[in-house]
C-alpha cells in the first residue's frame, strides 16, 4: 500500500509541473527559468542553514553532509541563475573559479552524503560508498565523451 505522505507529494509535484507549464505560457520560458532558478538558490541557502542547524544539535555526519551539499547546490544553481539573468555574461564564463568552487562544494557533498548513507545501514566494506560515485562519474565520462 502507498503512504499517504508519497501520493501527497506526488501531488504536489504534479500540480507545480503544470503551474510551471502554465506560468512559461503566460511569462514565457527565459523570465521563468530565471525565476525558478533565483527559487531553488535561495531555498537552498535556507535548507543549507537548516541542516547546519540540524548538524549542531545532532553531530550526525549526514548532517555535515547535508549542509555541504547543499551549499553547493545553492553555488551552482545561483552560478546558473545570475549567468542568465545577465544574458550569458562573458565575464562569468571567463572566470571559470565562480563556478567551480561552489561545484566543489556539491561533489564533496553528495559523496559525504554517499559515505554516511552507508555508515548508517550498516556498509559491508569500507569503501562502500565510492561505488555509486565511481559509476556517476563513468557514465558522465561516457555521455561526454560520447557528445563530443
Amino acid at each position: 500500500m502507498i503512504n499517504k505522505s508519497v501520493l501527497m507529494t506526488a501531488f504536489w509535484v504534479v500540480l507545480t509541473m503544470f503551474n510551471l507549464f502554465a506560468a512559461v505560457g503566460l511569462v514565457g520560458y527565459a523570465p521563468m527559468y530565471q525565476f525558478t532558478y533565483g527559487f531553488v538558490t535561495i531555498m537552498a541557502a535556507y535548507i543549507a542553514v537548516t541542516f547546519v542547524y540540524l548538524y549542531i544539535r545532532s553531530g550526525r555526519a549526514i548532517g555535515l553532509a547535508m549542509v555541504v551539499s547543499w551549499t553547493g547546490t545553492m553555488g551552482v544553481q545561483g552560478w546558473w541563475w545570475i549567468y542568465s539573468v545577465l544574458g550569458r555574461s562573458q565575464w562569468m564564463a571567463d572566470n571559470q573559479s565562480l563556478l567551480m568552487i561552489p561545484l566543489s562544494f556539491y561533489i564533496v557533498g553528495t559523496v559525504l552524503h554517499s559515505s554516511a548513507f552507508f555508515k548508517e545501514v550498516g556498509g559491508k566494506f569500507r569503501f562502500q560508498f565510492l561505488i555509486p560515485t565511481s559509476v556517476s562519474a563513468l557514465v558522465s565520462a561516457i555521455v561526454t565523451y560520447l557528445a563530443h
